[in-house]
């Protein structure tokens, strides 16, 4: 090969690329769609939790990121523990899903939908792309796991804790 021969990419593998990145930016695109209306009924959804528009969130609409230690459950895992977490459970219970987002989303569709009995859920959780379920999210860092608004300290009847283990920080 000479110097001067400038590298390609062959056309499938062009293709492939392409098809990423056109995924890609779609996902980023319904992200910014979904938090821009969130953030826009805020107000209304706090009146009225019947029209929450962040009901029909997938976490599809979330990209894992492998540097943070994400790793979405799949559809049928988040569902098992879902429907376990909520088992024998009433409308009052307090749920807590910590690191957990995955579980958190499929919990709050389940609920929607009325699979799964309606509980108080929140997440906690250190990436703030989950900031758009507004006060049932709170961030959540396990490097200070103790520092939590104290209404919330003792306040849960289950709690599900899915810590990101591949962090040597976390061990």
């Amino acid at each position: 090969m000479d110097d001067d021969d400038d590298l390609q990419l062959s056309t499938s593998t062009l293709a492939a690329l392409q098809d990423f990145m056109q995924e890609k930016d779609s996902r980023r695109k319904r992200f910014e769609e979904l938090k821009a209306q969130a953030e826009d009924d805020d107000a209304a959804r706090k009146e009225a939790r019947a029209g929450d528009p962040t009901a029909a969130v997938t976490m599809e609409d979330f990209e894992a990121d492998w540097n943070a230690s994400q790793f979405w459950y799949s559809e049928d895992t988040s569902r098992i523990l879902a429907e376990e977490l909520v088992e024998g459970a009433g409308e009052g219970s307090r749920i807590a899903l910590v690191s957990a987002p995955s579980v958190f989303v499929k919990l709050k569709n389940l609920m929607k939908d009325g699979k799964v009995p309606k509980c108080s859920i929140q997440l906690f959780e250190y990436d703030n792309r989950f900031a758009l379920f507004g006060p049932e999210f709170t961030f959540y860092d396990f490097n200070e796991p103790f520092k939590l608004q104290p209404g919330l300290k003792g306040s849960f009847d289950r709690i599900l804790v899915d810590p990101p283990f591949l962090s040597e920080d976390c061990e």
